[in-house]
């Protein structure tokens, strides 16, 4: 919830790297559709 709002907790450091996500991820490797 923290994140959403953009705040930064002590707990970010152990969320997925969502740029990378294959339906939701901005990464530039990833294919667009």
């Amino acid at each position: 919830m923290a994140v959403a709002i953009g705040k930064k907790p002590i707990s970010m450091k152990y969320m997925p790297d969502m740029s990378k996500h294959f339906h939701h991820g901005t990464d530039k490797i990833l294919k667009k559709s």
